[in-house]
């Protein structure tokens, strides 16, 4: 496995790993994440297997938000 900071990666990509990971998920846009602290995806060769956005408020707190595994590898 890889875990790559922030990597160039596109919509169809995190919409395929979210749609496999989360039941009754809508496809949209992640260009909120040039917003983010960073984000951290992990990969098993060339597949996308693993997500979390990590943001802050730039000073004293950080949180997780949208922690997501392939069923395949939880």
């Amino acid at each position: 496995m890889t875990f790559k900071r922030s990597p160039d990666i596109d919509n169809d990509k995190l919409n395929e790993l979210f749609s496999e990971s989360w039941e009754k998920y809508t496809p949209r846009s992640f260009e909120y994440l040039n917003k983010s602290l960073l984000y951290i995806c992990c990969y098993e060769e060339n597949d996308l297997i693993g997500f979390v956005n990590i943001i802050s408020d730039g000073y004293l707190h950080a949180f997780l938000l949208d922690v997501t595994v392939s069923p395949k590898y939880r």
